[in-house]
């Protein structure tokens, strides 16, 4: 879809995601939220279901089966807590986003994802469920070189998400990017260090 006959958003995100979800808001701000959120919950899934090694009590239909249903509900839920979150930490700053906008902009800066999924088949297709399980036996020389090449893959898209997300979250709140690095990075630590302490305090 072309906003204003000039950007399409599928591509211009990743090297204009200011002006490209500036444009969306003006446009829609609801635009494939639910769909992006939804695709990005099923490789999220699918990611977590080959660490925690599914395939162990699963088929490989039904890993695909749970990774579309649960991932993506999760996916769409997450994107509402997010966003009310974002939009709360944003406004310390001054941020001004309402919880729609900072929405789109989480929905968007997921577009990575949708690359991972896709980047994701070739190993389903080629491994099967063994990738989802804790044998190793599946790993020839070919199958490492291939896995290691969508790790690095996987971190520069991790990253180049990372960045998206600073840059649609600084536009949202209509604030600088090292503002929206700040409010990204204060998410995080407001999150991340009370479960810290709780698994410090589970050790101890």
């Amino acid at each position: 879809m072309l906003l204003h006959d000039t950007i399409i958003p599928w591509f211009s995100i990743w090297v204009k995601p200011r002006k490209t979800i500036r444009q969306i808001l003006d446009r829609n701000p609801a635009q494939f939220v639910l769909l992006l959120s939804a695709l990005s919950g099923i490789y999220r899934f699918l990611e977590q279901a080959a660490k925690r090694s599914l395939g162990d009590h699963f088929s490989l239909l039904g890993i695909l089966i749970l990774s579309v249903i649960a991932g993506s509900l999760i996916g769409m839920i997450s994107v509402y807590i997010s966003a009310a979150f974002f939009r709360w930490v944003g406004s310390w700053l001054g941020g001004t986003a309402t919880s729609a906008e900072v929405r789109c902009a989480i929905a968007w800066s997921s577009v990575p994802d949708v690359v991972q999924i896709i980047i994701f088949c070739p190993v389903i297709i080629l491994v099967g469920r063994d990738y989802f399980t804790s044998s190793a036996d599946w790993i020839t020389p070919w199958a490492a070189l291939l896995i290691l090449a969508i790790g690095a893959i996987g971190m520069i898209l991790f990253i180049w998400r990372g960045m998206i997300f600073v840059s649609v979250l600084a536009e949202v709140h209509q604030f600088s990017f090292w503002k929206g690095l700040l409010t990204a990075v204060l998410g995080l630590l407001i999150v991340i260090i009370p479960v810290g302490l709780l698994l410090i305090g589970q050790i101890w």
